[in-house]
């Protein structure tokens, strides 16, 4: 088996960073919620940047907005942006798990709508929880495993 990156991954890689260096808002901190207007101005900023450059979805089918591009493509960037603390901010939710919920699930209706708009950095999305004696807290979630007696042989 071939573990390397071929040269079109390489090249990739080394024009996202370059794209990074330039594109990254001025003082950014990472992950930096001190500030919540700066950071959401910043990531707004920033995932605008790369979907003009095409990379925000680039791994999502053409007819959704993305590029078809590789798992590994977007692997690539998940390295790259992880390290700097994740300027898409909440488009990286949007990107990997909205949008596909939406592409498998929603109306063709929801698609026109939604897709478009997270594959133009348009709009932020959140996920929020709320669980059985936990509410919002996750940390205090409780889970347990049951093995029923049908289901051993």
């Amino acid at each position: 088996m071939e573990f390397e990156w071929s040269i079109e991954e390489q090249g990739y890689r080394e024009q996202l960073r370059t794209f990074i260096h330039e594109a990254l808002p001025e003082g950014w901190r990472g992950y930096d919620m001190t500030d919540r207007v700066k950071y959401k101005h910043d990531a707004a900023q920033f995932a605008g940047a790369m979907a003009e450059q095409g990379w925000l979805t680039q791994n999502w089918p053409v007819e959704y907005g993305g590029q078809g591009a590789s798992a590994w493509r977007q692997a690539i960037l998940g390295e790259e942006m992880t390290p700097i603390g994740e300027p898409r901010g909440s488009q990286y939710m949007n990107v990997n798990w909205i949008g596909p919920a939406i592409m498998q699930f929603g109306t063709d209706e929801q698609k026109l709508y939604h897709l478009r708009r997270i594959s133009e950095g348009n709009v932020f999305w959140c996920q929020g929880f709320s669980e059985p004696d936990a509410g919002t807290d996750l940390a205090s979630l409780r889970t347990k495993a049951a093995v029923s007696a049908a289901t051993i042989s």
